[in-house]
């Protein structure tokens, strides 16, 4: 399923996110089903992306805000980053969330992911509320989060 229609900030309505799997560099396989009842950050982002490295101490700081209230949060290095640049960058940083690789470009794909960062919030009913390209304004993130928080699973 393709999310190109959702381009900007703000979906019309809320739309289903695609049904997705992962495995995290710890090798944790997830899908985004599994994570239905919290709310998700899923962030499209790159080593070599300065304004991806810019933000991720603020993105860290979201998700010890907002994990214990229940949001999740799933990080995605581009199809182009190498795994052991990846690696070294999240253990170097202590990176609180999980972190994926996208080696065959296929989650990049599925969402329309044109440049990084890229971001979106999904609810707790597996919607996708809001798409940020670029660098997030964190008051209006932390809004938006808390906005999902609050509504029923």
């Amino acid at each position: 399923m393709a999310i190109a229609g959702l381009v900007g900030t703000r979906a019309s309505a809320p739309a289903p996110a695609p049904a997705v799997d992962f495995t995290s560099l710890e090798g944790e396989r997830l899908t985004l089903a599994e994570l239905r009842g919290k709310v998700v950050l899923l962030n499209f982002w790159a080593t070599d992306c300065a304004l991806c490295l810019e933000e991720m101490p603020a993105m860290a700081g979201t998700y010890r805000r907002f994990q214990p209230r229940g949001m999740e949060a799933v990080f995605i290095a581009m199809p182009h980053d190498r795994p052991d640049r990846v690696l070294h960058y999240a253990r170097s940083n202590a990176l609180p969330f999980k972190v994926a690789l996208d080696l065959r470009g296929e989650l990049s794909h599925v969402f329309g992911i044109r440049g990084t960062p890229t971001a979106f919030i999904i609810d707790k009913r597996g919607r996708i509320v809001e798409r940020i390209v670029g660098a997030p304004d964190f008051a209006r993130l932390h809004e938006l989060i808390e906005r999902a928080l609050g509504e029923r699973g």
